[in-house]
């Protein structure tokens, strides 16, 4: 059987995420899952825990709109993998915390530089499953932008598929899918 460079990249990542003990998607074709296991509405999930989910996100988000590397940075696994499906473009990939570190430092100096501010506006978390040690979230954002201070408006909006693991009594993310409407600059 004959397979694509792509095919094989994808399948090598897959692969890899699982061997991590994430669950992220080999197939960049596929939308994320948005069915839940239980009904939303089901109360049998640890409080504790779901609050610390919570919290775990608004972390994610102070520190990408902070441009505080050293929070979002703390809100990952060490094996943390991280697929986003920018449209028009590859799928852009990262393994690992250090890994992830040094791309959103790229990052913040980039748009620190451009005198771009983002602000992210986010839905609640969907659950789609809560284990005492795992779970599997969506949300949606909303990226609101300035430049050099200048008027805020949303340039795009995007869909972010997430799977958490609680280790020694930590939730970190351990993958993240993000699905922008647009294409990013």
């Amino acid at each position: 059987m004959i397979h694509s460079a792509r095919s094989l990249r994808t399948g090598l990542l897959g692969l890899a995420c699982l061997l991590a003990g994430s669950a992220a998607r080999a197939d960049a074709t596929k939308q994320p899952a948005r069915t839940p296991i239980v009904s939303p509405g089901d109360t049998r999930f640890d409080t504790v825990d779901r609050l610390a989910i919570i919290n775990l996100f608004g972390a994610m988000v102070r520190g990408i709109d902070e441009q505080d590397v050293g929070l979002l940075v703390s809100t990952v696994a060490p094996d943390f993998c991280a697929e986003y499906r920018v449209p028009g473009s590859p799928a852009l990939k990262v393994s690992g915390r250090e890994n992830f570190r040094a791309m959103m430092t790229k990052r913040f100096e980039f748009l620190e530089n451009a005198g771009i501010r983002r602000r992210h506006i986010i839905s609640p978390p969907f659950f789609l499953e809560q284990t005492p040690d795992s779970a599997h979230v969506t949300i949606h954002f909303l990226n609101c932008t300035s430049t050099h201070g200048k008027d805020w408006h949303p340039f795009i909006s995007a869909l972010g598929e997430f799977r958490l693991a609680k280790r020694d009594g930590v939730w970190m993310f351990t993958s993240q899918i993000e699905l922008p409407d647009v294409a990013l600059d």
